[in-house]
């Protein structure tokens, strides 16, 4: 069993954000949060920052560190500061243009959830104070709580139907229930998860088409405990990695922004995320550490694989790639050690997707080293045929990602030696981190990170200074 750590708690900007205890959410029916009386001052002035310390009941989503996520949904006005702030194109959702603008000024989770950020680009927004001051207002209403939604970080949510990308795209599942034409009139039942539905819905700037969105009855964004035996699921602190490594990934694309810095910038981008996934696993991988700090961190990294958003099989530097596509298999066989050693790898597991988890990454890392235009990274990939056989031993179906029964098929009736098998046992990550960090030297980090540029270097690349990207 897993040692006895305490619950995962990240350091957080505001305090009790998104509470992770660890105790489950009531099946009661849904409650009203009264305003409290920080909210009442704060309607006198409209800028007190107070009422934000102590957000009532639901999850914001928050950065491995602590870090507020960019709002996804920003007030009509804004749309000439996006560009300047930066913010990465596919990351805006949509531009509140509603009357009263019930989703964003008027809305109390919008200013909840985005208060820390809003509070320090205010000026580079260009909110008047007449807007601004409406939080006051909005932080005196009260918000309906849903019980159906995850709020700890270990509480199980349903996720749409990962579809074959390279094929149709009718299912009617594949769709997220971030759907910003439901809201209610006072806005306040916006998903706190914004980023979500324009980016795994658009499969990113015309890689996929619009879905059907999702009926009342349709499992997805709810808790997993409601709906048994649903297969694509996901911890919540797991959708907060996603949901960074996603953003941390928009940020380094120069076709987001309208720059041509080098034409591998983005791809070199995509590595760098990559390198800080890796960082930031091994910030939490210890000898005693509890299953709920280390597993989000592998579906993490699977999500983000799962989007769409990270192929590099064109990358100039065709070693570093395949050496990183290794490093994801250290970390992929290293977390499946642990749960071997803690008796969690098998089907009664009380971590309940781990065959769905390593179904994503096998479906991706296949598509990487199987290549057509030919990669040469087949054997910085062998760990893929070692996972299949070890999972497959352990009764773990590997099933529930799409085409992975074409993928197994085809794993199965490749002849590996046994060596290539062999090296993938035992894994020892830190060693393996520290090998690939002597090759390289810095590794990870924020030098391409395009929101950190000066807006002159960002001008001298612009290749459309005059448009919303």
């Amino acid at each position: 069993m897993p040692p006895n750590a305490s619950a995962p708690r990240s350091k957080r900007s505001l305090s009790k954000v998104g509470s992770t205890d660890d105790t489950e959410p009531s099946a009661a029916k849904s409650k009203k949060v009264a305003p409290d009386d920080e909210a009442a001052a704060a309607a006198e002035s409209g800028d007190n920052e107070a009422d934000w310390e102590d957000v009532p009941g639901y999850r914001v989503t928050l950065g491995p560190n602590g870090e507020i996520l960019i709002p996804s949904i920003l007030p009509e006005e804004c749309a000439k500061s996006i560009p300047k702030i930066p913010i990465p194109g596919s990351w805006i959702r949509g531009l509140d243009g509603t009357p009263g603008r019930v989703m964003t000024l008027a809305s109390r989770r919008w200013w909840e959830t985005n208060s820390p950020w809003l509070i320090a680009n205010r000026t580079k927004l260009g909110i008047k104070p007449s807007d601004w001051a409406k939080r006051g207002e909005a932080m005196l209403k009260e918000v309906e709580l849903k019980e159906d939604e995850g709020k700890n970080d270990w509480d199980f949510i349903c996720l749409p139907k990962h579809e074959d990308r390279d094929g149709d795209d009718d299912d009617e599942d594949d769709d997220d229930d971030d759907d910003d034409e439901d809201e209610e009139a006072d806005g306040e039942d916006d998903d706190e998860n914004e980023g979500e539905a324009a980016n795994r819905n658009s499969k990113r700037k015309g890689k996929g088409k619009d879905k059907k969105r999702p009926d009342e009855a349709s499992p997805v964004g709810k808790l997993a405990s409601l709906h048994p035996g649903y297969p694509y699921i996901a911890s919540m602190r797991a959708h907060d990695r996603y949901q960074w490594w996603l953003l941390e990934v928009l940020k380094r694309d120069q076709d987001d922004f309208s720059l041509h810095i080098y034409n591998d910038f983005s791809l070199y981008g995509q590595l760098e995320v990559l390198e800080n996934i890796f960082l930031q696993f091994s910030k939490v991988f210890k000898p005693t550490a509890d299953v709920r700090n280390v597993w989000p961190e592998v579906e993490g990294l699977a999500l983000i694989l799962d989007m769409g958003v990270i192929d590099f099989t064109m990358v100039e530097d065709g070693d570093r790639g395949g050496r990183t596509i290794e490093m994801i298999g250290n970390m992929t066989v290293a977390c499946m050690d642990y749960l071997v050693q803690h008796e969690l790898f098998s089907p009664a597991s009380s971590v309940p997707n781990i065959g769905y988890i390593l179904s994503l990454i096998i479906k991706w890392s296949w598509d990487q080293t199987q290549d057509e235009e030919g990669n040469s990274w087949e054997d910085n990939g062998s760990w893929i045929y070692y996972v299949v056989k070890t999972a497959e031993d352990a009764g773990i179906s590997l099933t529930d990602a799409s085409r992975m029964d074409e993928i197994l098929e085809k794993a199965k009736a490749r002849s590996i030696p046994e060596s290539s098998l062999t090296k993938w046992r035992n894994i020892k990550w830190a060693s393996k981190l520290k090998s690939f960090r002597s090759r390289y030297g810095s590794i990870g980090g924020q030098s391409h990170d395009i929101t950190k540029m000066s807006a002159a270097r960002r001008k001298q690349h612009s290749y459309d200074s005059d448009s919303f990207y």
